[in-house]
């Protein structure tokens, strides 16, 4: 009998959860039917014992719950792994502008953005989020893959030790980050 495993709930300002399948899940034709309104992305991650995972990820709004389950297998594969990332607080501004004719009309602008930064550091495939997937990318660079395709940006942010490459130390401490052990404030060099 497949039970439901754990239930998440998106934090303060929502998160990004990530679901590593087994292939092997998949190739059997039984991927379960809870990671439906997930995206399964081009990237994989794989085990020293050449276990492949799809990586799939889906984004929770503030307090949204989410229910995990089974992976419909009964043996000869791993269950998943699962990974959240929460997002970065949104900056708001509001500006008030005052126009002045025969009467006064007063319209407020709320604008909502992320904070600029010209090195988001570990954002390795310069998505905007700082997640598993610019693991799989660095872990990629740092093997010389040779089908990893990184540009000058992708380079700059996944240099988080700022030795001038990306290297299995960066792909550390980026994993440690995405460990929740250590703030991003530690994770800039």
């Amino acid at each position: 009998m497949f039970t439901d495993y754990a239930s998440l709930r998106g934090g303060a300002n929502g998160c990004t959860l990530y679901i590593l399948l087994d292939q092997r899940v998949e190739a059997a034709g039984n991927t379960p039917a809870w990671l439906g309104d997930f995206t399964r992305s081009a990237g994989t991650a794989q085990t020293s014992n050449d276990v492949t995972f799809s990586v799939y990820a889906k984004n929770l709004a503030a307090g949204e719950q989410i229910t995990l389950g089974s992976n419909n297998m009964n043996g000869n594969c791993i269950c998943y792994t699962v990974m959240l990332q929460p997002s970065a607080a949104a900056v708001t501004e509001t500006t008030t502008l005052t126009a002045t004719t025969s009467t006064t009309t007063t319209t407020t602008l709320t604008e909502t953005t992320l904070p600029p930064a010209a090195v988001v550091y570990g954002d390795a495939d310069c998505s905007g989020d700082v997640n598993v997937l610019d693991a799989v990318l660095m872990a990629r660079i740092t093997v010389d893959d040779p089908e990893a395709e990184i540009d000058d940006r992708g380079k700059k942010n996944g240099d988080i030790n700022g030795d001038g490459a990306v290297t299995a130390a960066d792909l550390t401490k980026l994993l440690s980050y995405l460990a929740n052990r250590i703030s991003y404030e530690d994770l800039k060099p």
